[in-house]
């Protein structure tokens, strides 16, 4: 299980938490979420698309499930009339590292192949302090620390004691559902409430049960925590009564044949200067980085559905040039994969 520092909850879980704090802490959840993307997108670029379809599909939903909880949260922080930020240098994570906020000496993140050691890692990303079926007994319970969740729902409390005066920001900074599916125009503090809820419910699941619901409210599907699990039994999981799950479905299973061969912790400067190799690096973190600017200028209200409509565009073409390194690491057996490095604009 991942935990945080209590001092990274808002107002380092005080009471009488200022806008100010809320913000803070809506700006570490943005970036939190975005430190995770990169990871679970490059196990996925080392899954077969045919031999191992539902674990691939499983870990796509989960990186668009994160994109949304990055726009939540920046929907919630511009409504309080706050700034989200994502294209910097100082908000890009780069691995192997630690999220942000994580306690010293805890989880490092690295970007590597699908495994079932890399899994575990994702599995301890999303872990709740009391998972379904698990005694509460047997989470950390350390003063200092805090799960993901909790730092969540610190952010849920203290948007509670605001007043729907407090929520000043541009309605024309917000991302709605045409555009991000699930997405919650945030105005006020019921509806600041309701994005952060939906965070909370589908990384963990809500209380007492591994699902959460979407969308409309008419479909429930399983908390990311939940969903990786399944890979980890290599089953299912499946509703046995009104309030019991098991891993007894059918089987959910990968086939080490289709796995390709990408290398851990890749890095433009593993590769010498004029080569192919680090020409193809090259062009996916510039367009990963333009990526990222995109997102800065949707969260700024820049032309929505333009901007949008960009942005897909840029997704296609990180998702080509990484198949690219994928079929050279593959076929010639040259350590290349997507780093996930950010370039600024003065490089």
């Amino acid at each position: 299980m991942v935990t945080l520092q209590r001092t990274h909850l808002v107002n380092g879980g005080a009471e009488d938490p200022t806008i100010e704090h809320v913000c803070e802490a809506l700006q570490r959840a943005i970036q939190l979420e975005l430190s995770t993307i990169p990871p679970y997108l490059y196990a996925s670029y080392s899954l077969h698309s045919t031999v191992n379809a539902e674990v691939l599909g499983i870990l796509r939903s989960a990186v668009i499930e994160e994109m949304l909880h990055m726009v939540l949260a920046a929907n919630v922080l511009n409504a309080l009339g706050g700034r989200p930020l994502v294209a910097s240098e100082d908000v890009v994570p780069s691995y192997p590292g630690h999220l942000p906020g994580g306690v010293e000496g805890q989880l490092m993140v690295r970007l590597r192949p699908f495994s079932l050691e890399q899994l575990m890692v994702f599995i301890e990303i999303e872990e709740p302090r009391d998972p379904i079926g698990i005694p509460e007994d047997e989470g950390p319970d350390e003063v200092g620390e805090c799960t993901i969740g909790e730092f969540y729902t610190s952010i849920e409390q203290a948007l509670m004691e605001l007043d729907d005066d407090d929520f000043i920001g541009d309605p024309a900074r917000q991302i709605g559902p045409e555009l991000m599916v699930g997405s919650v125009r945030v105005s006020d503090r019921d509806t600041a409430i309701e994005a952060i809820s939906t965070i909370i419910e589908q990384g963990e699941g809500s209380k007492g049960s591994p699902e959460h619901v979407h969308g409309t409210g008419e479909v429930h599907e399983l908390a990311h925590y939940y969903r990786f699990l399944q890979i980890h039994h290599g089953r299912h999981l499946t509703r046995v009564d009104e309030n019991r799950f098991e891993y007894i479905g059918g089987d959910l299973l990968i086939d080490a044949d289709g796995l390709y061969a990408l290398p851990d912790d890749p890095s433009t400067l593993a590769h010498p200067e004029g080569s192919e190799e680090r020409a193809l690096l090259r062009g996916f973190n510039l367009t990963y980085s333009a990526l990222l600017s995109t997102v800065q200028r949707l969260f700024d209200g820049e032309a929505h559905d333009q901007r949008f409509t960009e942005l897909l565009d840029q997704m296609h073409d990180l998702d080509r040039q990484a198949r690219v390194m994928v079929a050279k690491a593959d076929r010639e057996g040259i350590a290349i994969g997507p780093s996930f490095e950010y370039l600024s604009s003065t490089r």
